[in-house]
């Protein structure tokens, strides 16, 4: 896998890039483009040959001319080839800051083909493609399908830093954005819940459930549909949540056990 970044007139930094938490590795430095190179996979899709490795490598020679660092950001002013780390990964997740100029059009490429959108929901020339949803939607996703369209507008205002934080594994891939995202249950035999109380609005909510199907499918049936109950839960302020209690012994003996209630 690689990443790439396409960034319209954007300044990104790599989250905990000093300290990162375990089991996370910074992907800039906050100092200099070393481990990334230019490449942008739309100029050589057609391309062969040596008019191929000529124009992979004009993109690493012409790479420092488009982008810089100042002050610990990864900045581009909207030219030149995606920002591409030299190395390939697998299952990933990725957390990372941006923050994108008045009407920025700009994305993060995942292994070359899927795209998470970035761009101002403000912008009335991308009224057509839906940006006023927001971004964190993978644009390359037929239209229609799930994903295409964000779940939620998270994004802060133009010049204000978005948090954004991208899971993926093997072909399937999670989003969010400043911290919004309901979430989803990959294995539909087992009971799930979801809080809803931080995105209820005054009037009027709807809520929506959906099922989708992609294949291939877990066990022997490969069909699909909500065949149990779908329940709104009202609770108090205090309240124990669901499966939230439960009893253990921690200790048997022949003669007696000490029986624990959480």
């Amino acid at each position: 896998m690689r990443l790439l970044t396409t960034l319209l007139a954007v300044a990104a930094s790599a989250l905990f890039a000093d300290s990162p938490p375990a089991g996370f590795t910074p992907l800039f430095n906050g100092q200099d483009l070393a481990g990334w190179h230019g490449y942008n996979p739309h100029l050589v899709a057609k391309l062969t040959g040596e008019k191929k490795d000529a124009m992979l490598q004009k993109m690493r020679d012409e790479f420092s001319q488009h982008w810089s660092v100042k002050d610990g950001e990864l900045i581009n002013p909207g030219s030149g080839a995606y920002a591409t780390t030299d190395k390939e990964y697998g299952d990933f997740e990725l957390r990372l800051e941006y923050n994108m100029a008045p009407l920025g059009d700009s994305g993060v490429y995942l292994r070359g083909v899927p795209q998470v959108q970035i761009w101002d929901p403000a912008n009335p020339k991308e009224v057509k493609n839906s940006a006023q949803l927001g971004s964190g939607a993978l644009w390359n996703n037929t239209k229609g399908a799930a994903g295409k369209d964000p779940l939620v507008l998270a994004d802060m205002a133009p010049g204000e830093w978005n948090t954004l934080r991208v899971v993926m594994t093997g072909a399937r891939v999670s989003v969010w954005l400043n911290g919004k995202h309901l979430g989803k249950q990959p294995y539909g035999y087992t009971s799930f819940q979801y809080d809803l109380t931080p995105y209820l609005k005054p009037g009027n909510n709807m809520l929506a459930v959906r099922v989708n199907v992609q294949q291939p499918c877990s066990r022997w049936y490969s069909g699909a549909g909500i065949y149990r109950h779908v329940r709104l839960a009202i609770t108090d302020t205090v309240h124990i949540v669901p499966w939230g209690t439960y009893v253990t012994t921690p200790e048997i003996a022949d003669t007696a056990a000490t029986v624990r209630v959480r």
